[in-house]
């Protein structure tokens, strides 16, 4: 009889942390990003306790390059990221595959299908390809903690690190767990000098590749025997070959169609595939259902698997137009491409999917804005202002951040938005191009993740672009993580505090004005000056997160001042509403009007209403 341990109740972000200190992993670096952040703020937590080196790193390749010098130090590393941030890291990673590591390591991707909080649905299942490394993918919280376990073996046993890939609902799902025991640590960092194999140049590039095709045997023979795949025989005709999250779809919707048909393969590892298993799915089956999040990633290996079987074998999926491509799945999506699989009627599993469509018909789009007392809308604001007076409407890079919603009314401001740092140098090139001055805006995280080369580059090829530094002294859209402006670490701990307006100016910037930008008019006047300076020039807006604000109020007890609208003064223009931006500002029978419970006190719409109707609570 088993015996029965310790659960407790994880998000699978937490059961990943769980997992990688009973893995007794010594290193952990990550840059914050949605879905992943809580896997490092988790270890964080613990790092005292269990004696781990835990830090947020400027960015993803930093992250990466650090968990990679302890591995090859010997101990058992982890980096984690969202879906977007393996592209910075992949120019260590491309080659660090070549020498191998020694620690086991990790990589961690969170991919963000359905783009809840990020710009594109990149699935980072195909770079396990790209790089021939072993790619996981955990359907719950509980094979999250036990694959982060595996992952640490496989990696040792092949000597190359393995991806550890889940989706949003994996990530920030939440499930009972049973913990295992976390052993005192073996390990202290050594590192052993191998240069013919880690000092990658020359000869030696050709020798490492070789090395690393040559691992690919072994990985193929540990896909095989992953306790995590597993194979549910039926007599039907049809298989459903199915990974990761997408899997506790189909197990929920075979019940709905009651049906036991579909013979259900399970497959743990995304690349490279357990090719014995599927063939063994696969006999005496006509047609296969590959059923997964994201990407036809694995549909397209099993289309050029079956052209060894002797049995011709249909393969459908997203490629067929049985499952969308586009967004995620879900138990209604699945039981309707099996239901059509097998001839069932529709209706009786997409009920529900049609009740949600005929709401989503019925209901108004929902715009996006900034929190009350969001520093960001007084930037904005006072930016759409400023630009009034100009003759041409300047182009406008947004870049990764809180900031960006000044693209939805009332600022509606921003011409196009790619990746982190990307602002800066959209904007350089479009001054030169257009023969004009151009803005950016940035964040103070992003800045330092990726703006600085940007503004060198600004300022050594003698662009004509204005930079708003929207300075909220915190990552704020992924809940308020430090950085190095921040002047703490992400255990607390003080360290140096990086001065934004120094570190501009370090770089080459001469006109760097420093703003408030509570206050409007002084926010205006300053983003004015910016723009009528021939050259590169930083505005930094500069005021704390108003999130962050109402959460230290609320622990030390203090009062918030809030305002409210004198209606005898009100002449219902409207301008509060039409031009800026906040929550705390709605329109009942008629009347505009300020909610208490929303209104931080910050004074923004007092400055705005053209007859002082706005005031403080409690002055007359």
């Amino acid at each position: 009889m088993k015996e029965k341990r310790e659960q407790s109740f994880l998000l699978g972000n937490e059961a990943i942390a769980r997992g990688a200190v009973e893995a007794n992993i010594g290193f952990a670096a990550a840059y914050p990003g949605t879905p992943s952040t809580e896997i490092l703020q988790t270890l964080a937590g613990m790092a005292q306790e269990y004696d781990i080196y835990v830090e947020w790193s400027v960015n993803e390749m930093v992250a990466f390059e650090g968990a990679l010098a302890a591995s090859l130090a010997g101990l058992r590393a982890m980096v984690s990221m969202k879906h977007a941030g393996l592209n910075w890291a992949l120019d260590p990673l491309s080659v660090a595959v070549q020498g191998g590591v020694r620690g086991g390591l990790v990589i961690v991707t969170a991919d963000d299908i359905n783009a809840h909080s990020s710009a594109n649905e990149q699935d980072n299942r195909i770079f396990g390809l790209f790089l021939r490394v072993l790619t996981l993918e955990p359907s719950d919280p509980q094979e999250a903690k036990d694959m982060t376990i595996e992952a640490f073996s496989l990696s040792e046993k092949t000597r190359l690190p393995v991806i550890l890939r889940t989706v949003t609902r994996v990530s920030h799902a939440r499930g009972n767990v049973e913990l295992g025991e976390v052993h005192p640590k073996e390990r202290q960092a050594c590192f052993e000098r191998e240069p013919e194999r880690f000092y990658i140049t020359g000869p030696r590039t050709l020798q490492r590749h070789s090395w690393q095709l040559g691992q690919q045997p072994l990985l193929e023979e540990l896909a095989e025997g992953l306790p995590f795949n597993k194979l549910d025989r039926a007599t039907g005709r049809v298989c459903i070959v199915t990974s990761g999250v997408a899997y506790i779809y189909v197990k929920e919707a075979l019940p709905l169609l009651n049906t036991e048909e579909p013979t259900v393969l399970k497959i743990s590892s995304a690349y490279p595939l357990p090719k014995s298993l599927i063939r063994e799915a696969l006999s005496g089956k006509d047609t296969v259902l590959v059923v997964e999040e994201g990407a036809p990633f694995i549909e397209l290996q099993l289309k050029a698997l079956v052209s060894d079987i002797s049995t011709p074998v249909h393969v459908l999926g997203k490629m067929s137009d049985h499952l969308p491509e586009v967004g995620e799945l879900n138990v209604g999506i699945v039981s309707k491409a099996i239901a059509k699989l097998l001839g069932q009627d529709e209706y009786q599993v997409s009920r529900r999917q049609e009740v949600l469509q005929r709401a989503k018909d019925v209901l108004p789009p929902r715009t996006m804005t900034f929190c009350a007392g969001c520093p960001h809308s007084g930037t904005m604001y006072a930016l759409k202002e400023a630009m009034r007076k100009k003759p041409v409407k300047p182009f406008i890079a947004g870049d990764i951040g809180c900031y960006n919603l000044m693209t939805f009314p009332p600022y509606e401001l921003g011409d196009v938005k790619y990746s982190m740092g990307a602002s800066i140098g959209v904007g350089s090139a479009m001054s030169k191009v257009l023969n004009e001055k151009a803005i950016a805006v940035i964040g103070d995280g992003t800045f330092f993740h990726a703006g600085i080369p940007g503004i060198i580059n600004c300022v050594y090829n003698k662009a004509n672009i204005t930079v708003i530094l929207c300075d909220n002294r915190i990552i704020a859209m992924t809940g308020g993580q430090p950085h190095p402006g921040t002047g703490k670490t992400v255990t607390g701990q003080p360290t140096k505090q990086i001065d934004l307006e120094e570190l501009v100016k370090v770089c080459g910037v001469e006109l760097v004005e420093v703003t408030d930008p509570y206050d409007i008019e002084g926010t205006k006047e300053a983003v004015g000056r910016a723009l009528d300076y021939d050259g590169v020039s930083v505005v930094i807006s500069r005021r704390e997160c108003a999130l962050e604000v109402s959460r230290e109020a609320r622990r030390s007890g203090k009062k918030l001042p809030s305002y409210y609208i004198d209606s005898e003064a009100c002449i219902d223009c409207g301008l509060c509403l039409r031009r800026f931006s906040c929550p705390a500002l709605i329109k009942l029978n008629g009347k505009v009007s300020i909610a208490d419970g929303l209104c931080v006190g910050c004074g923004m719409c007092s400055q705005i209403c053209p007859v002082d109707a706005i005031k403080l609570s409690g002055q007359d």
